[in-house]
């Protein structure tokens, strides 16, 4: 952290001018006053060190919240859009639903169409917040702005992390396609 070098500048002054205040006999008055300066440069110093000290934590708090373990709202949000966006490929949605079974792709691409054709573009769906529930899972709070409602509807969605990767869990594309159902003629 950068805080050390400040302190041990204000530390390295006091000190210098102790010393040469202290060599003086007519100067006991002024290396008092000096060393009374010198504390409080210390003291400030060392105020502004906790300071930075207490910001830097502070991100990093605010950092780690927003990351639970690598899936920030941020990353939610694009898996989310890439995968009800029909415009997007078959190895797109490999990146951004799991796929264990087969029929998972032709389902949700259904879906992005279905629900693209009635108003839900991709950018009706925005997350506002990621919990963790567990090392390999996460919840994320999914605000649905429909264009046949007044207001938006929030909506859980669950994400795995298969290998590196967060993808949208099979339970979160079956919650997605049967809301498709209500969209399709």
């Amino acid at each position: 952290m950068k805080v050390r070098k400040p302190l041990a500048a204000a530390i390295l002054a006091g000190a210098t001018v102790l010393a040469t205040a202290a060599c003086s006999d007519e100067a006991s008055d002024t290396a008092s006053s000096i060393a009374n300066e010198a504390s409080a440069a210390v003291a400030s110093a060392a105020g502004e060190a906790a300071s930075q000290a207490r910001d830097a934590v502070s991100g990093a708090v605010s950092t780690a919240k927003d990351a639970v373990l690598g899936l920030s709202t941020e990353d939610a949000q694009n898996t989310l859009r890439t995968a009800v966006d029909p415009a997007s490929t078959t190895e797109e949605l490999e990146g951004a639903i799991d796929t264990n079974n087969p029929e998972t792709i032709s389902a949700f691409q259904a879906y992005a169409e279905s629900s693209n054709a009635a108003g839900y573009t991709p950018d009706v769906y925005t997350v506002t917040d990621v919990n963790e529930q567990g090392q390999s899972t996460a919840v994320a709070t999914v605000s649905v702005a429909s264009p046949h409602a007044p207001a938006p509807v929030d909506i859980q969605l669950d994400y795995v992390r298969v290998g590196t990767n967060w993808k949208l869990s099979a339970n979160a594309v079956d919650t997605l396609t049967s809301m498709g159902d209500q969209h399709s003629g």
